[in-house]
């Protein structure tokens, strides 16, 4: 039955070519950035120009930045647009500002500029004295995943820091205040729903993503270097001691859980957050062994797999640029405190080799298709079904 279900699910979520995703720009970006800090080698500085001019002729006229493909993130929900700003995108900002913070060039900085704005256009005050973006705001005005603002605000705090602008003060003390009464907490243990939490009422809203939480939970780290915020301390305490136990019980950490149920594959873009928050934790013991299961199950010497199950076995075999990039950038920031790996470095390098022969265009498996769409349908019509029964 397990293989009748995988079979069919390869077929709905099969891959479509061609795609450059603005997460490939930045997560290569801010890769080589690092590479260029430890080794000081030029071949990752003529990259990071490279790639930071890519970033600034994909930026769109409001200033925000497409995905590069569609996506559904939430009931019926997608860009009404084929082009158009979500606010996780918004990190190709924090990525020139990286770019511009390292290297201080100026031609970046109109386009960084334009970035904020784009972030203080979409951003409004709640009832509850915090501040929100919502996921897709030219689509819906409403919040409704909430992982956008821990980007967002991130993107603020190191553009406040670099620029020396207290002008976005005030939203970055308003979006940390939020995310941090988006917490559900159990003692000083603290994850966050998919979707805001007032939406919990509605059991399709109950979801909880662990390789976005560690991904958010990485840039609120990032953000705590730059800037000094009461809730956004608590929050990196609450979501590691989370993400801890979750690793305590299993390195193969589940990638969505509801209620008792949790998935199985582990798709190894999301998976790798991990890893770079395990470098706050000082837990060298917790980052080797997560290095090495990462190195053991996922590298096959050429490129990283995009989705496997936890004990190794491949699900899906294809190389997925957007992917191999965010894993890449993990690696590269363990490489920045175990800088005499010298296997990760080459497994770096025949990477990069690999994102630049292409150029940053490949195959992509979160496309929204016919095929997804139709699937969808079935599965929400057979539950109204069952449930009537």
């Amino acid at each position: 039955m397990n293989m009748v279900k995988d079979g069919l699910l390869r077929f709905v979520n099969k891959p479509v070519d061609n795609i450059q995703s603005s997460q490939t720009l930045y997560e290569t970006l801010l890769t080589v950035i690092n590479m260029d800090s430890l080794f000081n080698d030029k071949k990752y500085r003529e990259m990071s120009y490279s790639i930071a001019q890519l970033i600034i002729k994909n930026q769109l006229e409001d200033g925000g930045f497409d995905i590069g493909y569609n996506f559904s993130f939430g009931k019926n929900m997608k860009k009404m647009n084929d082009k158009e700003s979500t606010t996780p995108e918004i990190l190709s900002i924090y990525a020139l500002i990286k770019f511009y913070d390292t290297y201080h060039e100026e031609f970046v900085i109109p386009s960084i500029k334009k970035g904020i704005d784009w972030i203080k256009n979409n951003s409004y005050k709640t009832n509850k004295m915090c501040w929100v973006i919502p996921y897709a705001p030219c689509s819906y005005t409403q919040v409704h995943i909430t992982n956008g603002i821990s980007f967002a605000v991130s993107t603020l705090t190191y553009y406040m820091a670099v620029f020396q602008d207290s002008s976005v003060k005030g939203i970055c003390d308003g979006m940390f205040r939020y995310m941090r009464e988006e917490l559900i907490c159990h003692n000083e243990v603290g994850y966050w729903n998919y979707f805001e939490k007032d939406l919990m009422k509605d059991p399709y809203y109950i979801k909880i993503d662990n390789y976005h939480i560690a991904q958010q939970l990485y840039y609120h780290i990032q953000a705590n270097k730059f800037y000094n915020n009461a809730d956004n301390y608590e929050t990196i305490e609450y979501v590691s001691n989370y993400l801890k136990e979750k690793l305590n019980h299993s390195l193969n950490v589940p990638y969505i859980e509801v209620k008792e149920k949790k998935s199985t594959d582990i798709h190894t873009w999301g998976y790798c957050a991990l890893l770079s928050c395990s470098l706050y934790w000082n837990d060298r013991s917790k980052t080797i062994e997560i290095r090495d299961y990462m190195y053991k199950y996922m590298w096959n010497q050429t490129y990283f797999y995009p989705v496997i199950k936890g004990n190794g076995i491949i699900v899906e075999n294809e190389y997925y640029p957007r992917s191999d990039a965010w894993i890449l950038h993990s690696m590269s920031d363990y490489l920045t405190i175990y800088n005499n790996d010298e296997e990760i470095r080459e497994l770096i390098d025949i990477g990069l080799d690999r994102l630049k022969a292409c150029n940053y265009i490949g195959a992509e498996n979160h496309v929204l298709t016919y095929r997804k769409i139709l699937f969808n349908n079935a599965v929400a019509l057979y539950k109204k079904i069952t449930m009537r029964r």
